[in-house]
């Protein structure tokens, strides 16, 4: 009897502890949900804002094509994804001739032909940087050009004149810088080339993520790239909304997972570590406040990259350690530093909307080559750099 007394005492004892318990707060799980909806909704609308579709501005402080006359070009295109990007193809002389198919028909079919020097040191690729397009590089493209070498330089997704609502993602332009490589080894013209790629920002992770599905590049040049897609938004968001980001990192990935799929989880490291037998030139700016040298670079991945054949080219004086000034000379910082403080004395007095014809005045006056002019010395160690590994005429 005491026993069954004892044992009716101690489950008296658990029933009333569970009594006392209380049954968990419902509005935790609520304030997590609603925290996941709001955040997924906030970063998508973030992400719309940065890669919307970078159009051609009206005004321009670098030199565009029509301002090369003795450097003619032709058009190209090719499809990426379900896209078709559009570029242009410099160092080459056009033929056109015309073929009757079938004689009786009279129609003929178009026959395009390029020829080029035979001293031509090869073919380079130009992948730009985001929110740009191809011609903002005219300057590198005509001195490459005047070097001896064919450049093809296409307008991104979402950029310029090629298709696409929006520019996607920082995996995008890998992806396209992927279509351009199939587009060169396709033509019986281009694909005979030694085959370089220079590629910035944007462009620079491109360059070094497609080595390893391309073994045919004979070497790469990667100036201010990011090593992840995913570094570089928490970087930003960091910079933003500061104590916050680490909770939003779970939201930032999952977005560009969504725009991008797998490419969006691939490395610069880890494509340069595979392609072991590609050359590539890391190029960083001390002071980039894009790409931080010490944060998303590529170039801070230093101590993790294998390949033998990685060279490193730290910029860091004042006039060339920015992210968009790696290749410009002194001569051209000092001539736009005293713009941009025009620039924006004009910014404020008009509160960030200054009237059309202020604007045509000020970029009218600009020295547009002067103020893209390049740093002869960094452009000749490309050029060497490119030179002394060339490793196949196919």
């Amino acid at each position: 009897m005491s026993n069954s007394k004892d044992i009716a005492k101690q489950q008296k004892k658990k029933t009333a502890v569970y009594a006392d318990k209380k049954p968990s707060n419902p509005s935790l799980a609520k304030f997590l949900f609603g925290y996941s909806v709001a955040s997924i909704a906030a970063v998508h609308i973030v992400f719309n804002k940065v890669f919307h579709r970078s159009a051609e501005s009206r005004y321009f402080s670098f030199p565009r094509y029509k301002d090369y006359p003795d450097h003619p070009h032709t058009d190209i295109q090719f499809v990426s994804g379900d896209n078709t990007l559009r570029g242009d193809l410099f160092g080459v002389e056009k033929s056109i001739t015309y073929d009757v198919i079938p004689a009786k028909c009279g129609t003929s079919k178009q026959i395009v032909q390029f020829k080029y020097n035979a001293d031509c040191k090869g073919l380079i690729v130009l992948a730009h940087g985001h929110g740009a397009t191809a011609e903002q590089y005219a300057t590198e493209i005509m001195w490459f050009v005047d070097h001896g070498y064919i450049v093809l330089a296409y307008d991104a997704t979402g950029s310029g004149r090629s298709d696409g609502p929006s520019t996607i993602g920082l995996a995008q332009s890998a992806l396209d810088l992927d279509a351009a490589l199939h587009f060169v080894d396709k033509s019986q013209i281009l694909n005979d080339l030694p085959l370089f790629l220079y590629g910035h920002s944007w462009g620079g992770y491109a360059v070094a993520t497609v080595l390893k599905d391309h073994p045919e590049v004979d070497a790469a040049v990667s100036l201010a790239g990011y090593n992840k897609p995913n570094g570089v938004v928490y970087e930003q968001a960091r910079k933003h909304v500061g104590k916050i980001a680490p909770f939003e990192y779970p939201f930032m990935w999952f977005e560009n997972f969504r725009r991008s799929g797998k490419r969006s989880m691939t490395t610069a490291v880890e494509s340069i570590n595979k392609a072991v037998d590609t050359p590539i030139l890391i190029v960083h700016g001390t002071q980039d406040e894009i790409i931080r040298y010490g944060g998303a670079s590529i170039i801070a991945q230093r101590a993790h990259i294998t390949n033998p054949r990685a060279e490193y080219f730290v910029r860091d004086e004042e006039w060339c350690n920015g992210h968009e000034t790696l290749a410009l000379s002194e001569a051209s910082m000092n001539y736009a530093e005293p713009l941009q403080e025009e620039f924006n004395k004009l910014a404020r007095k008009y509160h960030d909307d200054i009237p059309d014809e202020i604007l045509e005045e000020f970029f009218g006056k600009i020295d547009k080559k002067l103020v893209s002019q390049l740093d002869e010395d960094f452009m000749d160690a490309v050029d060497h750099f490119y030179m002394r590994n060339v490793r196949s005429i196919r």
